[in-house]
């Protein structure tokens, strides 16, 4: 009996081995001027001064989402509008606040409607959480908490899917592959905000053209054509022929 409760327990330990495990999927999108679609960028001090993470398990239909807001915003500025959406047709079919001591709540939360929820030319989507424009939130410092249930399983690109707009009858993907949003006001303008790389590639400032700030550059002189050469010379000599012509006279 006691070698049986051995094998069996070995089987069972084998299985457990085999058994697939869950894999835990994550996205952060990451927001600064350089992804200002819309509006007039702040004065900001740093390249990247807000966040949104989505945790969650592949195969579940729940996750987390970590909103925050960094330094590097003007004084008084705040980030008061997130969007995102949900990949495949999934839909949310509930949003519950999970923060804890210091973190702040939305004072809105729209979910439910597919494609419903527009961000200021930047197309469509799924869910949007908007905070107190009289406290200016979320500024900096602020971060917000939420845990999102989903209709369907959850798969490895659940949030993944980009804005759309409405062409006729049928919905087209925004050119400018825009996954998620945020709305930045509170100083002098406002500006509207898509996301950049999650790697920080493209989180930079602006590229600034290398031969505009670099004009005499020797890669920015522009090299004259053969022919515009041809005509030159030509000149050159015709000029030089007629000061001999006046200096005999």
């Amino acid at each position: 009996m006691k070698i049986l409760k051995t094998l069996l327990g070995a089987a069972l330990s084998v299985a457990a081995l085999a058994a697939p495990i869950a894999e835990a999927g994550t996205i952060t999108f990451q927001f600064g001027n350089s992804g200002a679609y819309s509006g007039d960028v702040p004065p900001a001090t740093q390249d990247i001064y807000a966040t949104a993470t989505l945790n969650w398990v592949d195969g579940d239909t729940m996750a987390t989402l970590v909103m925050s807001v960094g330094p590097g915003l003007p004084t008084g500025a705040y980030v008061n509008d997130w969007y995102f959406n949900l990949a495949g047709g999934n839909n949310l079919t509930d949003v519950q606040y999970a923060g804890g001591v210091g973190d702040i709540e939305a004072s809105s939360v729209y979910f439910g409607t597919l494609n419903g929820y527009n961000a200021d030319g930047g197309g469509y989507f799924d869910m949007r959480f908007s905070y107190s424009t009289s406290d200016h939130q979320l500024g900096e410092g602020d971060v917000s908490t939420y845990t999102l249930t989903a209709l369907s399983a959850l798969s490895a690109d659940a949030f993944s899917d980009f804005s759309v707009h409405k062409i006729g009858k049928q919905w087209v993907i925004d050119g400018r592959m825009i996954q998620a949003a945020v709305h930045v006001q509170g100083y002098e303008g406002s500006v509207w905000l898509k996301q950049c790389d999650d790697n920080g590639v493209d989180c930079g400032p602006p590229v600034i053209d290398f031969c505009t700030e670099n004009p005499t550059d020797p890669a920015c002189v522009a090299v004259p054509e053969p022919a515009t050469l041809a005509i030159l010379g030509t000149g050159l000599f015709g000029m030089a022929l007629a000061r001999r012509r006046r200096g005999k006279w």
